[in-house]
């Protein structure tokens, strides 16, 4: 697929020459480029559809790649097309998307093992100044922390743009889960900070597909010190069959509650891409509070 001629300035400044071979990838966030120029240079274009997005990336792929534990693209540049949108110029990695790659049942299991030990490397990593909302301001706990969190998306979701965009049953069924939140975070009052890659789910890494062995790490979203199940609820949304989250609970057991509260958590993720990008899917949104009553039901 050619490469749009708004792109070709900045992809010619840092290919060193016309792009040879453009491939287009569509993403929540961002239109992607992987790129091939001249000297078999190769890099990445994510052009925003937001504005603030590439600041937002930038800052996560820092954050994470100064914690170590794993391969992050480095980013080379920024810049804005010719239509106004913000393009984040990447280095482009060893890969492809492990979705893709990892295929025999010994090497999932050794993917599993190996982004699991990742994530808890990450989580190991806290802050003293506690937990971070997504503006970047902290506060000292987890609970407060999640309520700012919560009640910005549910301020928005009641707004005049929330009602417009989204459907009254989803509203109600968004107040009624708000009525029971608290009991659900209850047992993580205490809990520290984490470092979290905020959206880990197995497209989000890349694998060598000859070996089918991982090589990197992609795409963080709300890279930043959260609580560890802010990670925990993206692990199984692709190819469940890797086992990312049972791998991660077997090594490191999650609070009582956490049937029910990785839905609790997924839910307001996805209220916060409704917000921030446009999408919404009613049936999605009505099935995954089903399995939010249904993972209640079980405990009760």
């Amino acid at each position: 697929m050619p490469l749009p001629e708004h792109l070709l300035p900045l992809a010619t400044r840092f290919l060193g020459g016309i792009p040879l071979d453009a491939a287009k990838i569509d993403g929540f966030y961002a239109e992607v480029w992987l790129l091939r120029g001249p000297q078999q240079r190769q890099v990445v274009l994510k052009c925003f559809r937001q504005p603030g997005n590439a600041s937002r990336e930038t800052l996560a792929l820092h954050t994470l790649r100064a914690a170590g534990g794993a391969v992050l693209p480095q980013v080379l540049g920024k810049g804005l097309d010719e239509t106004g949108r913000e393009v984040l110029v990447l280095e482009r990695l060893d890969g492809v998307d492990a979705c893709a790659a990892i295929q025999s049942p010994e090497a999932m299991t050794r993917f599993a093992d190996r982004v699991t030990d990742i994530l808890l490397h990450w989580h190991g990593v806290t802050s003293p100044l506690g937990f971070q909302d997504i503006d970047g301001s902290f506060r000292p706990g987890f609970v407060p922390s999640w309520q700012r969190f919560a009640q910005d998306r549910l301020a928005w979701l009641f707004s005049a743009a929330g009602e417009a965009r989204t459907t009254l049953p989803m509203r109600q069924h968004f107040e009624r889960i708000w009525r029971i939140a608290d009991a659900l975070v209850r047992p993580l009052a205490d809990d520290i900070s984490s470092l979290i890659h905020d959206d880990c789910h197995a497209s989000n890494f890349l694998a060598d597909p000859l070996t089918q062995t991982l090589t990197a790490v992609i795409d963080p979203n709300h890279a930043r010190f959260a609580h560890r199940e802010f990670d925990l609820f993206h692990l199984n949304d692709a190819r469940p069959e890797f086992r990312l989250l049972e791998t991660y609970l077997e090594k490191h057991p999650a609070a009582p509650g956490f049937g029910a509260r990785r839905y609790l958590f997924s839910l307001f993720d996805d209220l916060k891409h409704v917000q921030y990008t446009g999408w919404f899917d009613h049936d999605w949104f009505m099935r995954k509070f089903a399995q939010f009553d249904e993972a209640r039901a079980r405990v009760a």
